[in-house]
């Protein structure tokens, strides 16, 4: 490893002091401990974890996803007329639809509710993540089959 502060990146003529900053390890089983006067960083490569301040940080690819198996699939129609498929939840007065998509395009020929059994090839869906809502901004759900959305959420 080099002896500048970032393995021979930083320059700090062009940036100033880098502080506690911290590089991965050249190596899986190399640790860098990095300490300035007030501020402690290390950074461990074989778990993925950084510390900054006695605070641990988790890579996000390192996190398993979460399980939606037991969550239903619902099609969720909110005010102004934006609709959304997704794992569905409701805690008090949120209302929560992970994996969501937005429906911007039906492609049914009998209308929305053709869909609860999953997208036709018409259909086009939008990624949207996790969209959260006001209980009182749903217009309406529809229950559908979560098997036949999983390869689409």
């Amino acid at each position: 490893m080099s002896d500048t502060p970032l393995g021979g990146w930083w320059d700090e003529n062009d940036y100033g002091d880098p502080g506690s900053r911290s590089i991965a390890p050249d190596t899986p089983s190399e640790q860098h401990t990095d300490t300035n006067k007030e501020n402690t960083t290390t950074m461990d490569n074989t778990l993925n974890t950084i510390s900054i301040d006695g605070t641990d940080y988790v890579r996000a690819d390192s996190v398993p996803g979460k399980d939606f198996s037991s969550s239903p699939v619902r099609i969720v129609v909110l005010q102004r007329g934006w609709v959304v498929v997704g794992y569905y939840a409701e805690d008090g007065d949120k209302v929560t639809v992970e994996q969501a998509k937005i429906i911007r395009r039906w492609g049914t020929t009998k209308g929305l509710g053709e869909l609860a059994t999953g997208p036709v090839s018409e259909s086009v869906l939008d990624p949207a993540g996790m969209v959260e809502t006001h209980r009182l901004g749903v217009v309406l759900t529809i229950a559908c089959d979560a098997d036949a959305w999983k390869a689409h959420l």
